[in-house]
């Protein structure tokens, strides 16, 4: 049976291809196509290397890979010279006028992309690609910040709680209400200095979130809120956000720490009882819309 996601992956290089005009033969004059490009502007940011190894690395067919470079040299952009570690190997140079070649390509075929894009959004476009070569493993994490809660930082925390729990375990609309009841108090009281949000940044993005907050008992504090993107959990986030709420609440001379969960979010259930939480009590409740199993974890400071 075939592979559904493998069907989504297909189509989506089909038509990026197409949008993006890779498949002309002439992308941005010169009559050089994409992977001439490919080959010319590999030899730009990584040179002194030979045809074979270019080819290699590129995956690109050996024969078409001289055909491209003998056509550069015949240009006059590049030249082959003797390897200064082994007389026996020839290494591939650029030379200044194929430097302002390479300034001149790279101008028109930025000009190219932005006329295909012109009614896409760059920024977003970029950061989801940019998420497509982490998942390929092409480029290395964006560094994670954890930042107290600020403007825009609300909305977006009622919103995808209550876009991920209407999916698990299946709650109605209701729930973005009782999650903005929640921040609606704690940004009424801000000024308290025993409670704090935090929001953790990956980029432009936000990607989790997590608060401490106070309860009617001075000596225990709440852990609330707490949320991780999906694309972003397995990485150690969710401990880096606990272990930052918890040594806050340490910190603030909480003897306490309470949480209320429900049975069904055993990811979270486990991090909370790896992190030294233990389940106190629970009961079948039906709230949102939803029969669910309340529970009570306690964690002593």
């Amino acid at each position: 049976m075939p592979d559904p996601n493998i069907a989504r992956i297909r189509r989506f290089n089909r038509q990026y291809i197409t949008q993006l005009g890779l498949f002309a033969r002439d992308y941005v004059g010169k009559g050089l196509s994409v992977s001439d490009l490919r080959i010319y502007f590999e030899i730009i940011e990584n040179p002194d290397r030979s045809a074979r190894q270019l080819s290699h690395d590129l995956d690109i067919d050996e024969a078409q890979t001289s055909r491209a470079l003998k056509r550069y040299i015949d240009m006059g952009w590049l030249e082959r010279s003797r390897s200064r570690d082994d007389a026996r190997r020839k290494q591939i140079q650029v030379t200044a006028e194929g430097r302002r070649g390479y300034e001149l390509l790279s101008k028109r075929a930025e000009e190219k992309t932005r006329e295909r894009l012109v009614e896409v959004n760059l920024s977003q476009l970029a950061e989801k690609m940019d998420d497509i070569m982490r998942l390929l493993g092409h480029m290395p994490e964006q560094a994670i910040d954890i930042r107290d809660l600020s403007f825009g930082d609300a909305g977006w925390i009622a919103q995808r709680h209550a876009e991920t729990y209407a999916v698990d375990p299946g709650f109605a609309p209701e729930f973005e209400t009782f999650v903005f009841a929640i921040l609606a108090d704690f940004i009424a009281n801000r000024g308290l200095a025993r409670q704090r949000g935090f929001i953790a940044w990956r980029g432009e993005s936000r990607i989790g979130s997590i608060f401490c907050t106070a309860s009617e008992d001075p000596d225990v504090a709440k852990l609330r809120l707490f949320y991780i993107e999906p694309d972003a959990r397995g990485a150690g986030l969710g401990k880096r956000l606990l272990n930052e709420c918890l040594s806050f609440a340490r910190g603030s001379a909480y003897k306490r720490m309470t949480l209320v969960t429900h049975e069904s979010q055993t990811l979270a259930r486990s991090m909370y009882a790896k992190a030294g939480f233990f389940l106190t009590s629970s009961r079948p409740d039906h709230i949102f819309g939803r029969d669910t199993v309340e529970e009570l974890w306690e964690l002593e400071l």
